[in-house]
């Protein structure tokens, strides 16, 4: 019964996570002013999934939120860093192209990073954690492979960012995710991983929020 049970809440948290994942990519397609939906789009994954994994998970869940490791960040922040830098090197060399710029570098301001980016990121890390939980720790998949399916998931909830760029995505988008869900192995904290991907992305945002 509690196999069973394992199962039923895997099934429900992956169906439910690729349905607020894809529908969050339809938003830019409703007929609603820029000014409505904005502050929709920065938290739906947020509320959404918050609310799924919340009422599957329960304790669980809230367990995410009890820790912080600041040893974690501070390891994964760097490693985010090399990765991206590398792996962004290394896609120019095979593509013999400049890099596809993320859409949002083209509306990147310190006020846009203060309003949106911490519920939007927090929105990502509960769409990752959750998929990465729910076939790791319910249906007992080993954590590489977990891992693995989310992070190549987790690139392609970007294709839309990338000019549907796939192989770009996923040669600059799935390696950094799989040092987000170690992290999260780790330090059990979604905390963590939030605060690294935050930092990270601050980071990176950099040169344009200083022009």
């Amino acid at each position: 019964m509690k196999i069973k049970a394992e199962n039923r809440s895997a099934i429900i948290l992956i169906l439910g996570v690729i349905i607020i994942a894809v529908t969050y990519q339809c938003l830019r397609l409703l007929p609603v002013s820029y000014q409505i939906l904005d502050p929709i789009s920065a938290v739906y994954n947020l509320f959404l999934t918050g609310i799924l994994a919340f009422i599957v998970l329960k304790d669980e869940f809230i367990e995410w939120f009890k820790h912080f490791s600041i040893k974690w960040t501070l390891i994964t922040i760097p490693s985010l860093l090399v990765a991206s830098f590398a792996l962004g090197k290394i896609w120019q060399l095979i593509s013999g192209e400049a890099l596809v710029e993320n859409a949002i570098n083209f509306m990147i301001t310190w006020g846009y990073v203060a309003t949106h980016i911490p519920f939007m990121l927090m929105g990502e890390e509960l769409l990752s954690i959750t998929l990465l939980f729910a076939l790791w720790k319910k249906l007992n998949w080993k954590f590489w492979q977990a891992s693995l399916v989310c992070a190549v998931l987790f690139a392609f909830w970007h294709i839309a960012s990338y000019e549907y760029n796939v192989l770009q995505i996923l040669i600059t988008i799935v390696a950094p995710r799989l040092i987000l869900n170690e992290a999260f192995k780790k330090s059990n904290s979604i905390w963590t991983t939030w605060a690294a991907h935050v930092a990270f992305d601050i980071i990176s945002f950099l040169p344009l929020l200083l022009k």
